[in-house]
């Protein structure tokens, strides 16, 4: 994606990504998390912060960290 949009400044790449993140981590600030999970949202990484950059697009990967949690 950087690759792409280099060749076009009028964007911005942010990468809010952290290894190890379940889909808890990144839900919104006020997200009611089951208590048998114990991961509260990331209030520097969830979609709530990500939302206040007023993204044009929004690119969302989580590979399979949630498995270890069912």
């Amino acid at each position: 994606m950087r690759k792409f949009l280099r060749y076009n400044t009028a964007y911005e790449v942010i990468n809010l990504a952290k290894g190890g993140y379940t889909s808890y981590h990144i839900m919104p600030d006020d997200f009611p998390v089951p208590p048998r999970y114990g991961v509260l949202p990331d209030t520097l990484r969830n979609i709530t912060h990500g939302m206040a950059y007023h993204p044009d697009c929004v690119i969302v990967n989580m590979p399979s960290n949630d498995a270890s949690y069912v």
